[in-house]
């Protein structure tokens, strides 16, 4: 039984999971601004589960090469995970961020080999992704926006006069009032509404180009706070996606190192 630890650093968050060949077994997190405690929790699970290596896939990459630098020098076997690093998704092109590329290896892997056509991973995070995949491991290509919690900032910070607001809960579409009565909600259900429908738009375009049986994934940390709105746009909600694509990435990656 093959041991891995996958690391996804994000804009805000480090996301670690322990994982026993394809299987994540636990999970945990730290702050983007907490490297040394990672790098101090990483190696203690290592070390306790004999585990074959740490595989790193980062958009900040600053935050990545500080991380490596600490495992390697406390002696923790680590790769930072790259298009090279595997051989399942093909017609990848040089910018293709790593996080894209590995919820795209993980919808091919669970949801579309052998059961769909093509797949679409929809990612809400700092940014607002579609990536598609064929049933052959084609990258399929997709399209990026800002997200919804950096919508919310680029109107505060560029309209003088009006109120921050955050993104908490998770809003159903039918209880979202299109005739608000206050600045607060006209704003929150204006985005709120807009980020829907475009994401619709999106998979339904997407679909369309694509044609045949296509499976729908949404992952990220702001998807929870889609899942009832977009039940009828998504087949399934996988928070864990990113970890579980960065898995296997690390075990081609091992393959390819050592074939034999």
């Amino acid at each position: 039984m093959a041991k891995r630890i996958a690391v996804d650093i994000g804009n805000s968050t480090i996301a670690c999971g322990l994982f026993e060949n394809d299987r994540m077994v636990s999970k945990w997190y730290h702050s983007i601004d907490e490297t040394e405690e990672a790098a101090l929790s990483l190696s203690e699970k290592q070390r306790s589960e004999n585990a074959v290596t740490v595989a790193i896939s980062s958009v900040v990459p600053s935050a990545r090469e500080r991380l490596l630098a600490l495992l390697q020098k406390a002696g923790i076997p680590s790769i930072a995970i790259s298009l090279q690093s595997q051989t399942s998704i093909s017609d990848t092109y040089p910018t293709l961020g790593h996080d894209r590329l590995a919820n795209t290896m993980a919808v091919y892997k669970l949801y579309v080999k052998g059961a769909a056509d093509a797949g679409i991973v929809i990612d809400f995070g700092t940014a607002t992704t579609l990536t598609g995949v064929s049933k052959a491991g084609n990258l399929l290509g997709g399209m990026i926006t800002l997200g919804l919690r950096e919508t919310m900032k680029a109107i505060y910070s560029n309209i003088d006069q009006l109120p921050l607001l955050d993104v908490e809960n998770v809003f159903q579409r039918d209880k979202i009032n299109p005739l608000a009565t206050t600045t607060e909600e006209a704003i929150l259900n204006g985005t709120v509404l807009g980020h829907i429908a475009m994401v619709e738009h999106w998979i339904a375009e997407g679909k369309r180009k694509m044609g045949g049986s296509v499976v729908v994934v949404a992952t990220g940390g702001l998807s929870h706070f889609f899942s009832d709105a977009l039940t009828g746009s998504v087949n399934y909600f996988d928070a864990d996606l990113t970890l579980k694509g960065i898995n296997f990435i690390a075990g081609e990656a091992m393959d390819l190192k050592d074939p034999a």
